[in-house]
Protein backbone atom coordinates (compact mmCIF):
# COMPACT_ATOMS: atom_id res chain seq x y z
CA UNK A 1 0.00 0.00 0.00
CA UNK A 2 1.49 3.44 -0.96
CA UNK A 3 1.19 5.66 2.17
CA UNK A 4 3.91 8.67 1.00
CA UNK A 5 2.72 11.74 1.20
CA UNK A 6 2.25 12.74 -2.38
CA UNK A 7 -0.50 9.75 -2.38
CA UNK A 8 -2.18 10.41 0.85
CA UNK A 9 -2.59 13.98 -0.36
CA UNK A 10 -4.38 12.81 -3.70
CA UNK A 11 -6.46 10.51 -1.45
CA UNK A 12 -7.56 13.20 0.87
CA UNK A 13 -8.23 15.48 -2.12
CA UNK A 14 -10.72 12.91 -3.36
CA UNK A 15 -12.75 12.02 -0.15
CA UNK A 16 -15.28 14.93 -1.51
CA UNK A 17 -15.42 16.09 -5.06
CA UNK A 18 -18.19 18.57 -6.93
CA UNK A 19 -18.89 17.91 -10.87
CA UNK A 20 -20.89 17.98 -13.21
CA UNK A 21 -23.12 14.56 -14.52
CA UNK A 22 -22.57 13.84 -17.69
CA UNK A 23 -23.79 10.93 -18.58
CA UNK A 24 -26.67 8.07 -17.34
CA UNK A 25 -27.04 4.56 -17.38
CA UNK A 26 -30.62 4.53 -15.81
CA UNK A 27 -31.15 0.32 -16.30
CA UNK A 28 -27.61 0.26 -14.24
CA UNK A 29 -28.97 3.51 -11.73
CA UNK A 30 -25.00 4.34 -12.72
CA UNK A 31 -23.71 7.98 -13.95
CA UNK A 32 -20.54 9.38 -15.18
CA UNK A 33 -18.98 12.45 -13.22
CA UNK A 34 -16.88 14.99 -15.15
CA UNK A 35 -14.51 16.71 -12.25
CA UNK A 36 -11.86 19.24 -13.14
CA UNK A 37 -12.03 18.19 -16.75
CA UNK A 38 -11.83 15.01 -16.23
CA UNK A 39 -14.47 12.20 -16.60
CA UNK A 40 -14.92 9.53 -14.00
CA UNK A 41 -15.94 5.61 -14.59
CA UNK A 42 -19.78 4.60 -13.96
CA UNK A 43 -20.53 5.51 -10.84
CA UNK A 44 -23.52 4.76 -8.28
CA UNK A 45 -25.85 7.30 -7.83
CA UNK A 46 -27.50 7.77 -3.89
CA UNK A 47 -31.10 7.53 -3.52
CA UNK A 48 -33.36 9.00 -1.20
CA UNK A 49 -34.73 5.54 -0.30
CA UNK A 50 -33.77 2.34 -0.84
CA UNK A 51 -36.04 0.44 1.84
CA UNK A 52 -39.51 -0.50 2.23
CA UNK A 53 -40.17 2.66 0.53
CA UNK A 54 -37.98 3.33 -2.29
CA UNK A 55 -37.87 5.90 -4.15
CA UNK A 56 -36.74 7.21 -7.56
CA UNK A 57 -34.99 10.60 -8.96
CA UNK A 58 -32.47 9.64 -11.07
CA UNK A 59 -29.43 12.58 -11.98
CA UNK A 60 -30.06 14.44 -14.89
CA UNK A 61 -26.90 15.42 -17.68
CA UNK A 62 -25.76 19.16 -16.39
CA UNK A 63 -26.37 18.26 -12.71
CA UNK A 64 -23.77 19.53 -10.65
CA UNK A 65 -23.60 16.82 -7.70
CA UNK A 66 -21.29 15.67 -5.19
CA UNK A 67 -18.86 12.43 -5.41
CA UNK A 68 -17.97 10.86 -2.11
CA UNK A 69 -15.17 8.07 -1.53
CA UNK A 70 -14.61 6.60 1.06
CA UNK A 71 -11.09 5.36 0.13
CA UNK A 72 -10.51 8.20 -1.95
CA UNK A 73 -10.15 6.55 -4.91
CA UNK A 74 -12.64 7.84 -7.51
CA UNK A 75 -13.83 4.46 -8.80
CA UNK A 76 -14.82 3.81 -5.67
CA UNK A 77 -17.03 6.87 -5.54
CA UNK A 78 -20.66 7.12 -4.70
CA UNK A 79 -22.81 10.13 -6.43
CA UNK A 80 -24.52 12.18 -4.19
CA UNK A 81 -26.82 14.92 -3.38
CA UNK A 82 -26.64 17.96 -6.07
CA UNK A 83 -27.01 21.82 -5.20
CA UNK A 84 -28.05 24.61 -7.36
CA UNK A 85 -25.71 26.39 -9.50
CA UNK A 86 -26.03 29.42 -12.24
CA UNK A 87 -27.42 27.04 -15.09
CA UNK A 88 -29.66 25.41 -12.15
CA UNK A 89 -30.87 27.94 -9.41
CA UNK A 90 -33.52 27.28 -6.53
CA UNK A 91 -36.64 26.95 -7.70
CA UNK A 92 -38.12 28.74 -4.75
CA UNK A 93 -37.15 31.13 -1.75
CA UNK A 94 -40.39 30.27 0.35
CA UNK A 95 -39.01 29.28 4.15
CA UNK A 96 -42.81 27.78 4.55
CA UNK A 97 -43.42 25.40 1.51
CA UNK A 98 -42.46 21.98 0.24
CA UNK A 99 -42.29 22.02 -3.50
CA UNK A 100 -41.13 19.27 -6.48
CA UNK A 101 -40.43 21.37 -9.59
CA UNK A 102 -40.18 19.37 -12.75
CA UNK A 103 -38.53 19.57 -15.75
CA UNK A 104 -41.87 19.70 -17.89
CA UNK A 105 -43.70 22.59 -15.60
CA UNK A 106 -45.56 19.86 -13.64
CA UNK A 107 -45.26 20.91 -9.85
CA UNK A 108 -46.41 19.87 -6.32
CA UNK A 109 -46.52 22.70 -3.71
CA UNK A 110 -47.13 22.49 0.29
CA UNK A 111 -47.48 25.06 2.02
CA UNK A 112 -47.17 24.27 5.56
CA UNK A 113 -47.81 27.84 6.75
CA UNK A 114 -51.14 28.40 5.18
CA UNK A 115 -52.09 24.76 4.93
CA UNK A 116 -52.69 25.03 1.32
CA UNK A 117 -51.52 22.46 -1.32
CA UNK A 118 -51.28 22.88 -4.85
CA UNK A 119 -50.40 20.34 -7.71
CA UNK A 120 -50.41 21.83 -11.54
CA UNK A 121 -49.68 19.24 -14.31
CA UNK A 122 -49.66 20.22 -18.09
CA UNK A 123 -52.77 20.69 -20.24
CA UNK A 124 -52.35 17.55 -22.34
CA UNK A 125 -51.82 15.37 -18.52
CA UNK A 126 -53.41 12.26 -17.21
CA UNK A 127 -54.06 12.03 -13.72
CA UNK A 128 -54.58 8.21 -12.83
CA UNK A 129 -55.83 7.32 -9.47
CA UNK A 130 -55.85 2.85 -9.05
CA UNK A 131 -57.60 1.92 -5.54
CA UNK A 132 -60.50 -0.23 -4.14
CA UNK A 133 -62.02 2.46 -2.78
CA UNK A 134 -61.53 6.14 -2.57
CA UNK A 135 -62.70 8.15 0.61
CA UNK A 136 -62.63 12.33 0.02
CA UNK A 137 -63.80 14.00 3.18
CA UNK A 138 -64.45 17.65 3.30
CA UNK A 139 -66.40 20.30 4.03
CA UNK A 140 -66.59 22.09 -0.11
CA UNK A 141 -65.78 19.90 -3.04
CA UNK A 142 -65.86 21.96 -6.17
CA UNK A 143 -65.26 20.80 -9.83
CA UNK A 144 -64.78 23.38 -12.28
CA UNK A 145 -64.13 21.43 -15.67
CA UNK A 146 -65.49 20.94 -19.45
CA UNK A 147 -66.75 17.70 -19.13
CA UNK A 148 -67.20 15.18 -16.07
CA UNK A 149 -68.16 11.75 -16.22
CA UNK A 150 -69.14 8.70 -14.65
CA UNK A 151 -69.06 5.34 -15.42
CA UNK A 152 -70.04 3.39 -12.78
CA UNK A 153 -73.01 0.08 -11.76
CA UNK A 154 -74.31 1.82 -8.74
CA UNK A 155 -74.30 5.86 -8.28
CA UNK A 156 -75.78 6.88 -5.06
CA UNK A 157 -75.85 10.36 -3.47
CA UNK A 158 -77.44 11.43 0.05
CA UNK A 159 -77.91 15.02 0.97
CA UNK A 160 -80.26 17.39 1.92
CA UNK A 161 -80.04 19.39 -1.09
CA UNK A 162 -79.60 18.21 -4.90
CA UNK A 163 -79.67 20.98 -7.80
CA UNK A 164 -78.41 20.96 -11.42
CA UNK A 165 -78.47 23.61 -13.72
CA UNK A 166 -77.92 23.22 -17.18
CA UNK A 167 -79.54 24.14 -20.47
CA UNK A 168 -80.08 20.36 -22.02
CA UNK A 169 -79.87 17.42 -18.83
CA UNK A 170 -80.11 14.03 -20.66
CA UNK A 171 -80.96 10.93 -19.03
CA UNK A 172 -80.75 7.84 -20.64
CA UNK A 173 -82.36 4.46 -18.86
CA UNK A 174 -85.13 4.50 -16.78
CA UNK A 175 -85.52 7.19 -14.88
CA UNK A 176 -87.50 6.41 -10.71
CA UNK A 177 -88.52 8.74 -8.50
CA UNK A 178 -89.36 8.16 -4.84
CA UNK A 179 -89.81 4.21 -5.97
CA UNK A 180 -92.23 5.39 -9.06
CA UNK A 181 -90.85 5.01 -12.59
CA UNK A 182 -91.15 8.26 -14.19
CA UNK A 183 -91.95 7.54 -17.79
CA UNK A 184 -94.63 5.17 -17.92
CA UNK A 185 -96.24 6.02 -14.29
CA UNK A 186 -99.94 6.90 -14.12
CA UNK A 187 -101.95 9.21 -11.81
CA UNK A 188 -105.11 9.39 -9.94
CA UNK A 189 -108.29 11.56 -10.37
CA UNK A 190 -107.64 12.34 -14.50
CA UNK A 191 -110.14 14.58 -15.72
CA UNK A 192 -110.49 16.17 -18.46
CA UNK A 193 -110.24 19.69 -18.97
CA UNK A 194 -108.58 22.25 -17.42
CA UNK A 195 -107.96 20.32 -14.13
CA UNK A 196 -104.82 19.10 -13.13
CA UNK A 197 -104.08 15.40 -12.16
CA UNK A 198 -104.25 13.92 -8.97
CA UNK A 199 -100.86 12.29 -7.70
CA UNK A 200 -99.22 9.49 -8.80
CA UNK A 201 -100.46 6.42 -8.69
CA UNK A 202 -98.93 3.98 -5.51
Amino acid sequence: MNTSPIENERRLQSFINRGIVTDVDHANARCRVQIDGLETDWLKFAAARIGKVKIWNPPCVGEQVLVISETGELSTGLVTTSFDYDDQPMPSANADTFELHCDDGATFIYNHATHNLEVTLLDDSTTTLISNRVQISARDVSFDCNNFDVNCESYSIGCQSYTVNGQTINQNGKLIINDQPYLDHGHKNVKSGSDTTGGVNA
